[in-house]
C-alpha cells in the first residue's frame, strides 16, 4: 500500500496527512465517474486529514498489487464487496443509479462511510512520538515447550506489517507451573498487574479445560487460554499464534467494523494515528 505522508509541524503536536491512492480502470466513455467521484472526495474530504486519491490506469494491468481498486458490476440492488484478503472494491451499480446519474455520489458514501469510516474513529491507541512501545507476552503452561526461536520467526512477516503503524518489541516471559487453571483461579486478568502502562499479553497453555479462554482488555492487553488435548506441535502454534495476533490488533485500535482484510485494518490503524490523532 504507498501512502503519500505529508509532515505538519504545529505547536505541542504533531499531525500528518494520510493520501490513500484508489485505481479505477475504466474504459474511456465512463471515465467521467472517476472524475466526478474524485471531485466529491476533494469536496467532502477538503477538512480532513486523510485524502483518497482515484487514479485511473491506463489499463488494468497497470495497477500496482499494493494500491486498492474499484471494479464495478451490476446488481438489482446497490451494494458492495470488499476483498476480504486483498484490497479490491466491487461496487454493484443498478439500473436506478445508472438512470438517476447518482453513480458518483454512491461510489463516494462506500468509500468514505462503508469502507473506510473516515467520518468516525476506530478508537486506536495514541502512540509515543517515536512510534515504539513494548510487549510483554506472559506464557503460563503446565504442557507444552515454548519455543521462542520458532515463534520470533512466524510473528516476524507481523511485526514487519505493523512497523507502518508502531514499532513492537516483543518479550517473553516463560512460566512452568504444575497446575495452569489454579493459579489463574475464576478471573484470568487478577494474574496479570496491568498498571505499569505497556501491553501485556497472557498466554495459558494448559491441559484442563477454562472459561473464559479469551479476554481483550482495550489499551491494556489480552488473555488466552488455550487446552492442549495432546503434546504441543507447530499446527498448535500457529493456531496460537493466529488468535493472539488476532487480540493484538483489537488491543492496539484495529477496527472492529468495516472489512475484515489485515491490509484494510493496517491501513485504518495508519489512518487513525497519523490522520487523526495526535501523539502523546
Amino acid at each position: 500500500m504507498k501512502l503519500v505522508v505529508v509532515l505538519v509541524l504545529l505547536p505541542l503536536i504533531v499531525a500528518l496527512n494520510v493520501t490513500i491512492p484508489i485505481y479505477f480502470p475504466l474504459p474511456a466513455p465512463l471515465r467521467f465517474l472517476a472524475l466526478r467521484t474524485s471531485s466529491l472526495l476533494e469536496k467532502d474530504l477538503k477538512d480532513n486529514e486523510t485524502k483518497l486519491k482515484i487514479i485511473v490506469p491506463s489499463c488494468a494491468e497497470d495497477i500496482p498489487d499494493d494500491g486498492y481498486w474499484i471494479k464495478l458490476g451490476y446488481a438489482e440492488v446497490p451494494s458492495y464487496y470488499v476483498d476480504p484478503f486483498g484490497r479490491s472494491i466491487t461496487i454493484f451499480q443498478t439500473d436506478s443509479l445508472i438512470a438517476h446519474n447518482t453513480m458518483p455520489e454512491f461510489i463516494r458514501n462506500i468509500l468514505v462511510d462503508e469502507v473506510f469510516h473516515l467520518n468516525s474513529s476506530t478508537g486506536a491507541m495514541a502512540m509515543n512520538k517515536d512510534r515504539k512501545m513494548s510487549v510483554t507476552w506472559i506464557i503460563l503452561m503446565d504442557a507444552g515447550y515454548w519455543d521462542v526461536e520458532f515463534v520470533s520467526e512466524l510473528m516476524a512477516p507481523v511485526l514487519e506489517s505493523l512497523s507502518r503503524v508502531v514499532q513492537l518489541d516483543i518479550k517473553f516471559e516463560v512460566r512452568y507451573t504444575a497446575d495452569a487453571t489454579e493459579d489463574l483461579g475464576e478471573d484470568p486478568t487478577t494474574y496479570v498487574d496491568w498498571s505499569h502502562g505497556q501491553i501485556t499479553q497472557l498466554i495459558v497453555l494448559t491441559r484442563e479445560i477454562y472459561y473464559p479462554d479469551e479476554l481483550v482488555l482495550p489499551r491494556l492487553g489480552s488473555t488466552l487460554v488455550y487446552t492442549l488435548e495432546e503434546p504441543l506441535g507447530d499446527q498448535d502454534m500457529i493456531q496460537i499464534l493466529e488468535k493472539v495476533t488476532g487480540q493484538l490488533f483489537r488491543v492496539l485500535g484495529s477496527p472492529m467494523v468495516g472489512p475484515q482484510s489485515v491490509h484494510y485494518k493496517l491501513d485504518r490503524m495508519v489512518i487513525d494515528q497519523f490522520g487523526r490523532q495526535t501523539y502523546n
